[in-house]
């Protein structure tokens, strides 16, 4: 008892960890979140953002949970989390052991406190899910840990975590029991109709929140779940795992040419800024067609520097005309304007228009020298694209007694179905307002 009340709070401080060096390559940046054994951080690799997860040696066997990791490490799929290290060391003095994975964006667990997915949302949810887990079922395998917070969002895709998929039959690695663990997965081990259970439950949540998420082994008509789903969800719920639904199955019943259309994905409410509650869509909306717009979490990762010249600038982005080449001004002008080229996918999501606005700094050679978001808008995916954008922006900078100075800009980028525009404020100094 005292050796579990010592774990819970070591990880339960997780956020003093900041700054503390795993296997001198993993700097721990920032505390995203953790339970009583184990606690996850920001951290980067090979220059790019990643996620660090840390657990303590003495809560699990550190050679099964390892040969897991490398195991998981070696699988190739589109929906599935890439782990891209993992090893053992210390941090204060503490045995650990890490696995690094890539950064998602935003996971399906954020939304549902806010509200629930539409049918169309859900099913568009559910595809690249079952493609994942039939996969992982194929090569003797089992996720685990299915669950909302496990469903997550990097960039364009949807995928689903890695760092507990283990061999099918394994003993689980945790004694709880919760809502989403099938009723055989009391015995300690865990084959792949548990990880179908998981799913029915996932399911039954998204589309009615949480208070209202299943508990017992049948799907019960009060929860009001639109077909496909009640059937799914009942079929996925059988106490027998030998009678469940497989991942074929389900995929087959959503193919069902009998049942009526499901109802198109939510669409944002008419006006500039869809809710944060509503921020989900584009990243199921477009999941079915392999590109998913993702949106935001609370983590601030995209405030980042201006990245270096290049002669021609990234896929993500389309230079517009330039605004003159006039001598510099004395109050600063635009000179070139870099707009953001979302994909057609992502466009038809948008309802109405999408704002993101943004403050950069401006050196006296007319260069971004510094870039962050005045509001993000609802969506990481477009504020991704319009940071991306600004950070390339030229500017003529304004001069005193003829000589060029520093300067800052309000950057307003406005996403529409029909296309994208920017417009540019320069901020007026103090000295100037007053």
């Amino acid at each position: 008892m005292q050796s579990a009340m010592s774990i819970g709070r070591a990880l339960d401080l997780g956020a003093y960890w900041e700054g503390q060096v795993v296997d001198a390559r993993f700097q721990l940046q920032q505390h995203l979140g953790g339970t009583p054994d184990r606690a996850v951080f920001l951290t980067e690799l090979d220059g790019s953002k990643a996620a660090i997860k840390i657990v303590l040696a003495t809560s699990s066997d550190p050679d099964t949970q390892l040969a897991a990791w490398r195991r998981a490490a070696e699988l190739s799929h589109p929906n599935l989390i890439r782990i891209l290290a993992h090893g053992r060391s210390q941090i204060a003095g503490k045995d650990i052991l890490y696995v690094v994975s890539e950064y998602a964006d935003e996971h399906l667990g954020q939304v549902l406190p806010l509200r629930s997915l539409t049918a169309g949302e859900a099913e568009t949810m559910l595809m690249p899910t079952l493609s994942a887990l039939s996969y992982l079922h194929g090569q003797g395998l089992v996720h685990g840990r299915l669950r909302p917070a496990n469903v997550m969002a990097v960039y364009d895709q949807l995928k689903l975590s890695s760092d507990s998929v283990q061999v099918a039959g394994a003993a689980r690695d945790r004694e709880e029991i919760t809502m989403y663990d099938a009723p055989e997965s009391i015995g300690g081990r865990v084959f792949p109709p548990a990880d179908i259970w998981a799913l029915a439950v996932t399911l039954a949540e998204t589309l009615s929140q949480p208070a209202s998420a299943p508990t017992t082994k049948e799907a019960t008509p009060y929860w009001d779940l639109p077909q496909p789903f009640a059937d799914i969800v009942s079929n996925c719920l059988q106490r027998d795992p030998a009678v469940r639904w497989k991942p074929e199955d389900i995929s087959a019943r959503l193919r069902n040419p009998a049942v009526e259309k499901l109802p198109p994905r939510v669409d944002f409410r008419q006006g500039d800024e869809p809710e944060r509650s509503r921020r989900w869509s584009p990243v199921i909306a477009l999941a079915g067609v392999g590109l998913l717009a993702l949106v935001a979490i609370v983590y601030g990762f995209l405030n980042r520097g201006s990245p270096a010249e290049s002669s021609s600038p990234p896929p993500t982005a389309q230079v517009a005309s330039r605004q003159g080449s006039d001598p510099l001004p004395t109050q600063g002008a635009v000179r070139n304007r870099v707009l953001p080229n979302p994909s057609e996918s992502a466009k038809n999501t948008i309802h109405g228009h999408i704002k993101v606005r943004l403050k950069v700094g401006v050196d006296p050679a007319g260069q971004v020298s510094s870039a962050k978001f005045a509001n993000p808008g609802p969506s990481k995916y477009f504020a991704r694209l319009a940071m991306e954008a600004a950070q390339q922006w030229k500017f003529a900078a304004p001069t005193v007694n003829g000589h060029p100075v520093a300067s800052e800009w309000n950057l307003l980028f406005e996403f529409a179905r029909g296309g994208t525009d920017a417009v540019a404020e320069k901020v007026q100094p103090a000295s100037v307002r007053n």
